[in-house]
């Protein structure tokens, strides 16, 4: 496998069957939108058709924020706060704390309680299918179109097929090296600050299998805290911002008073310039 890209292999369990009209992932994460396959022509093929799909995927209603494989070959949650002008003023202390809390909720959501052998006893409650007694249903890329739900906590546990587990956003721990192996960094620039969110797990042999919790395959549906925690934190960290830039841009008011608009101009391109002038 590619690191940008899934490549449309017969045996790649992403893509087996998938029919040729297919012009997305059909079954992201909730909240987030993946991009369009890409086309291109392979040797000997008449006409171009879509083979590789790059794995990113936005967040609906929040285009600054994204899921994407890094060139290192894991998933990057990345926020983009933008302000051109009053980024290099904003003060990030409150921001950077909430990013502390982000990353701690990813790794509290990724110890989920059960085992791969309840996963089994319980139907695995993160496939596609319903249950079949005494057999195996064939994964096939149009049974993604109508997956069944993913169940959760009722009134009482039910154990057996469909036994209920926490919810979609919950990852279940096993060796307990994916809880581990959450970072996250807030890197300030002249026109805003990006929050990142990683995970480098992998197997012995280099997949990344938080990826494909993060994007789902053809045997399991997409699940984990991704969306979640973007949800509960993207809106208490977008007010911050607000509240920072509003703070700087009474503060750029006041400079001018004091010292005139073209003082304050001139260090508004050095601090654009990387505080070089």
């Amino acid at each position: 496998m590619r690191v940008q890209d899934w490549e449309f292999v017969a045996t790649h369990p992403v893509y087996q069957g998938r029919a040729a009209g297919e012009t997305h992932w059909p079954v992201p994460l909730p909240q987030m939108r993946p991009r369009a396959y890409t086309p291109s022509q392979p040797p000997g093929a008449p006409v171009p058709r879509p083979t590789r799909e790059p794995l990113l995927m936005e967040m609906v209603g929040h285009p600054s924020v994204d899921i994407h494989m890094s060139p290192a070959g894991y998933p990057v949650q990345t926020v983009k706060l933008l302000s051109p002008r009053y980024a290099p003023y904003i003060r990030i202390e409150q921001i950077e704390q909430l990013a502390r809390q982000w990353h701690s909720a990813l790794r509290r959501l990724s110890r989920g309680p059960l085992s791969l052998n309840d996963l089994r006893k319980m139907g695995h409650p993160y496939g596609y299918h319903h249950p079949v007694v005494g057999g195996y249903v064939k994964p096939t890329f149009g049974t993604l179109r109508q997956p069944r739900t993913i169940p959760g906590y009722a009134s009482a546990h039910r154990a057996g097929p469909r036994g209920f587990v926490a919810n979609r956003s919950v990852i279940n721990m096993q060796s307990g090296k994916l809880e581990r192996s959450w970072s996250y960094s807030v890197l300030r620039w002249s026109g805003g600050i990006t929050l990142n969110f990683w995970n480098t797990a992998k197997t012995e042999r280099g997949f990344s299998y938080p990826a494909a919790l993060a994007h789902g395959t053809m045997k399991m549906q997409a699940h984990g805290p991704w969306s979640s925690v973007a949800e509960q934190m993207l809106p208490q960290i977008q007010q911050e911002w607000r509240q920072g830039a509003a703070g700087a841009a009474r503060s750029a008011d006041l400079d001018e008073g004091l010292y005139g608009a073209a003082a304050v101009a001139s260090r508004d391109r050095a601090a654009e310039a990387g505080g070089f002038g």
